[in-house]
């Protein structure tokens, strides 16, 4: 018998872990969302960087980004990778595209996740989860 999905991305704990969803897509936003939702986790959400920029800093209660690269004018999801992964915030980030994945590279910041577009449900759970894991890593102790 197979474990379901569920038990192996959640973890154990009661508290909920806070994805941020920024996508300017109104239906790939509120689908992202639903799966989250429906595994367990709590979404937030916003449809342009500068919209979730406002937001994490008024609560910065978030676990993962998980990012569009491209918006229509102004900032990108990279700017939006590069403002939040580091202090005050440090958060991990996921980000997603359609583009072909050996011009995301050449663009991708060092320690930024991706996750190319289309994507399961599956490989979103899996993605999400592979970002937190590596957040939690302690650091190498210096000798």
């Amino acid at each position: 018998m197979r474990p379901d999905l569920r038990d192996l991305l959640m973890p154990q704990n009661k508290e909920r872990p806070v994805v941020f969803v920024v996508e300017d897509g109104d239906g790939t936003r509120q689908l992202s969302c639903l799966v989250l939702e429906s595994y367990g986790f709590t979404c937030r959400s916003a449809g342009s960087v500068e919209e979730a920029l406002a937001l994490i800093e008024s609560d910065p209660r978030v676990d993962v980004l998980f990012s569009d690269i491209h918006f229509p004018g102004g900032l990108t999801g990279v700017d939006l990778a590069l403002k939040t992964a580091q202090a005050p915030y440090n958060l991990p980030v996921l980000l997603t595209s359609g583009l072909a994945v050996e011009y995301v590279e050449e663009i991708l910041p060092d320690g930024v996740a991706f996750l190319e577009k289309p994507y399961t449900p599956e490989q979103l759970l899996s993605a999400i989860r592979s970002v937190m894991a590596k957040r939690r890593m302690p650091a190498t102790p210096v000798a």
